[in-house]
Protein backbone atom coordinates (compact mmCIF):
# COMPACT_ATOMS: atom_id res chain seq x y z
CA UNK A 1 0.00 0.00 0.00
CA UNK A 2 2.84 2.43 0.79
CA UNK A 3 4.67 1.50 -2.41
CA UNK A 4 1.55 2.44 -4.38
CA UNK A 5 1.20 5.80 -2.59
CA UNK A 6 -2.11 4.76 -1.01
CA UNK A 7 -0.73 5.16 2.53
CA UNK A 8 1.71 7.63 4.04
CA UNK A 9 3.83 6.44 6.97
CA UNK A 10 4.75 8.74 9.80
CA UNK A 11 6.18 8.39 13.30
CA UNK A 12 4.47 9.33 16.55
CA UNK A 13 6.77 9.93 19.50
CA UNK A 14 5.20 9.28 22.88
CA UNK A 15 5.97 11.20 26.09
CA UNK A 16 7.95 8.21 27.43
CA UNK A 17 10.28 8.37 24.39
CA UNK A 18 8.87 5.34 22.60
CA UNK A 19 7.78 5.76 19.03
CA UNK A 20 5.22 4.10 16.78
CA UNK A 21 4.54 4.04 13.09
CA UNK A 22 1.30 5.73 12.13
CA UNK A 23 -0.37 5.53 8.75
CA UNK A 24 -2.66 7.94 6.97
CA UNK A 25 -4.69 7.36 3.82
CA UNK A 26 -3.26 9.26 0.88
CA UNK A 27 -6.37 8.94 -1.27
CA UNK A 28 -7.99 12.14 -2.48
CA UNK A 29 -10.95 10.33 -3.98
CA UNK A 30 -12.01 7.02 -5.42
CA UNK A 31 -14.23 6.68 -8.50
CA UNK A 32 -16.19 3.51 -9.20
CA UNK A 33 -18.00 3.26 -12.54
CA UNK A 34 -20.30 0.36 -13.32
CA UNK A 35 -21.39 0.14 -16.93
CA UNK A 36 -23.11 -2.85 -18.49
CA UNK A 37 -21.58 -5.31 -15.99
CA UNK A 38 -18.08 -3.83 -16.18
CA UNK A 39 -16.56 -2.26 -13.07
CA UNK A 40 -13.89 0.43 -13.48
CA UNK A 41 -12.11 1.76 -10.38
CA UNK A 42 -9.92 4.89 -10.44
CA UNK A 43 -7.92 5.93 -7.39
CA UNK A 44 -6.70 9.51 -7.13
CA UNK A 45 -3.92 10.06 -4.59
CA UNK A 46 -3.07 13.36 -2.93
CA UNK A 47 -0.14 15.34 -4.25
CA UNK A 48 2.05 17.64 -2.25
CA UNK A 49 3.20 20.92 -3.79
CA UNK A 50 6.45 19.47 -5.16
CA UNK A 51 4.67 16.53 -6.79
CA UNK A 52 2.03 18.84 -8.30
CA UNK A 53 4.69 21.19 -9.71
CA UNK A 54 6.63 18.27 -11.21
CA UNK A 55 3.49 16.85 -12.83
CA UNK A 56 2.46 20.23 -14.28
CA UNK A 57 5.98 20.93 -15.55
CA UNK A 58 6.16 17.49 -17.14
CA UNK A 59 2.77 18.05 -18.83
CA UNK A 60 4.00 21.40 -20.22
CA UNK A 61 7.20 19.90 -21.59
CA UNK A 62 5.32 17.05 -23.28
CA UNK A 63 2.84 19.32 -25.05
Amino acid sequence: MIANDLLVEGTRIEADGSHHSVYEANIDHLDVDIDDGTIDVSIHVREDAAQRFSRIWSDIRES
